[in-house]
C-alpha cells in the first residue's frame, strides 16, 4: 500500500534537521522521527538507511510525513514521473492532508500522495524495472577457483573448485551445483572429495513452500566410494526482507553409502537445514549454510554439513567476487576414525549471466 497520510513541511521551507546536513526524514503516527537517507518506496514500503540501525522497513501506513534533501525520482499511478528534493506540509487544522512538493528544474510541483506509486533514488533503477527483471526466470553462473601452497617444514598443496548454475525465478530456485576439493601435506592427500547436486525449491505462498534435492559424493579419505543423499520436505521463510532471509526446512530423506571395503548402508532419514544470507552492506553478503540429516531408525547415526561465507565484490560490478569461508562436515558414523572435517577456503568467484 502506498502512503495515506503523507504530510509537507512547506513549499519553500525544508526542516532545520535537513538544513543541518541530513539527507532524509521520516515521521511515524506513533510519533517516531528518524533520520536518515531515503532509499525507496516500493510495493507499500518505505526504505530509509540510517547510521544507527542499517536499513529500516517501514509500512506506508505507519508513515506521517517524510522529506529528503537529496533529490529523488516520484512516478504517479498514471504513470508520469518527476524528480527534485521532496518536502512535506503540515496537516490543516482539520486534518486534512497535505501534498507532496517536488522541486524540480522546472520549479514546484505538487501532487496528492495518494496518486504516488514509487519514489527511488536518481541513482538507481526504477522499483518497477526491478521488479519486472526479478519475475523473469532466467540463469546465473558462477565458477570459483582457491589454491593453496606452502614450503618449509611442511609441504602442503590445496585445490578447491565449485561451479553453480542458478535458474531463478520469482518463487522458486533450481540450482545445480559440482564441487571438488583435494588437500595433500608432505605428498599424503588430506582431503580428497567430489560432489554433484541438485536442488529445488518453490514457495505457493509468501511463508510456505517445498523443496526437493539430491546428491552424490565420493571421498577418498573416508573410504566413501559414493554417497547418494536424497531429501524432500516443506521450507517455511523465518525472514523474508530485500536485505536478508531466513529459511527453515524440515522432511525426509533417504541416504546410501558405498564403501571402499565393498559394505554398503542405506536408511531412510529426517532432512532438516537452515539458510541463511544477510547484506551486510551493499559490497558485503554473509551466508549460512545448515544440514543435519539422523537416520530414522537410530538418531544415534547422522550427518551434519555447515558452511559459512563472507563475499564481497572485487573491483566495480558484481562479476568477480572474493569468498572468504569454512565449511564442517560432521558424520559420527564415519568408518574411519577422522568423522569431522573442516575446511577453510579463499576462492575467487567468477559470476556471470
Amino acid at each position: 500500500m502506498l502512503f495515506r497520510g503523507f504530510t509537507i513541511l512547506g513549499v519553500m521551507l525544508l526542516s532545520p534537521t535537513l538544513a543541518a546536513g541530513q539527507p532524509g526524514v521520516v515521521e511515524t503516527r506513533a510519533g517516531d522521527r528518524l533520520m536518515g537517507q531515503l532509499v525507496r518506496i516500493d510495493q507499500g514500503v518505505l526504505y530509509l538507511e540510517t547510521t544507527y540501525a542499517g536499513t529500516l522497513e517501514i509500512d506506508q501506513d505507519q508513515v506521517l510525513s517524510f522529506s529528503s534533501e537529496t533529490p529523488m525520482n516520484l512516478r504517479l499511478e498514471d504513470g508520469t514521473t518527476m524528480s527534485g528534493p521532496i518536502a512535506a506540509a503540515e496537516e490543516g487544522p482539520a486534518g486534512d492532508k497535505g501534498l507532496l512538493t517536488v522541486r524540480g528544474e522546472e520549479g514546484y510541483r505538487q501532487v496528492d500522495p495518494d496518486r504516488v506509486a514509487a519514489l527511488w533514488q536518481t541513482s538507481a533503477e526504477d522499483p518497477a524495472v526491478v521488479l519486472a527483471a526479478r519475475q523473469q526466470r532466467r540463469w546465473q553462473y558462477e565458477a570459483g577457483l582457491d589454491l593453496t601452497g606452502k614450503e618449509g617444514n611442511t609441504r602442503e598443496f590445496g585445490l578447491g573448485a565449485d561451479f553453480v548454475a542458478t535458474l531463478k525465478g520469482p518463487d522458486d530456485t533450481l540450482q545445480l551445483i559440482s564441487e571438488y576439493e583435494r588437500r595433500e601435506t608432505d605428498g599424503e592427500k588430506t582431503t580428497d572429495r567430489m560432489l554433484g547436486a541438485i536442488d529445488y525449491e518453490a514457495f505457493f505462498h509468501e511463508l510456505w513452500g517445498w523443496y526437493a534435492r539430491t546428491a552424490l559424493e565420493t571421498d577418498d579419505i573416508d573410504q566413501i566410494n559414493l554417497r547418494s543423499t536424497t531429501g524432500a520436505g516443506i521450507s517455511f521463510r523465518l525472514l523474508n526482507r530485500e536485505y536478508q532471509s531466513l529459511v527453515a526446512r524440515g522432511g525426509v530423506g533417504y541416504r546410501y553409502t558405498n564403501y571402499d571395503n565393498f559394505s554398503s548402508e542405506s536408511d531412510p532419514t529426517l532432512d532438516l537445514g537452515l539458510f541463511h544470507r544477510y547484506e551486510l552492506t551493499p559490497y558485503w553478503r554473509l551466508r549460512n549454510e545448515l544440514t543435519y540429516s539422523p537416520s530414522i531408525a537410530d538418531f544415534n547415526e547422522y550427518r551434519i554439513v555447515h558452511d559459512s561465507s563472507l563475499e564481497t565484490p572485487v573491483g566495480l560490478g558484481e562479476f568477480w567476487k572474493l569468498r572468504l569461508g569454512v565449511r564442517h562436515d560432521y558424520d559420527n558414523q564415519a568408518v574411519v576414525d577422522k568423522r569431522l572435517d573442516t575446511t577453510y577456503y579463499l576462492r575467487l568467484i567468477l559470476s556471470w549471466q
